[in-house]
């Protein structure tokens, strides 16, 4: 199993599709992006699902 190096945060919602958010060297640093993203979008009525990409 290869080195994972970057990482691609995406807030997915249905129907709709998902809004990038960005890619980081930190896993940690990924789930802080969709910790602040969904934190923003608390207040709107849809669901929304973090998303984190690995890409060696």
């Amino acid at each position: 199993m290869g080195h994972i190096y970057m990482y691609t945060s995406y807030i997915n919602y249905a129907p709709k599709g998902s809004i990038y958010l960005g890619r980081y060297k930190k896993l940690s640093d990924a789930w802080r992006a969709c910790d602040e993203a969904l934190e923003l979008l608390k207040n709107v009525d849809v669901i929304y699902r973090p998303i984190i990409i690995g890409e060696q």
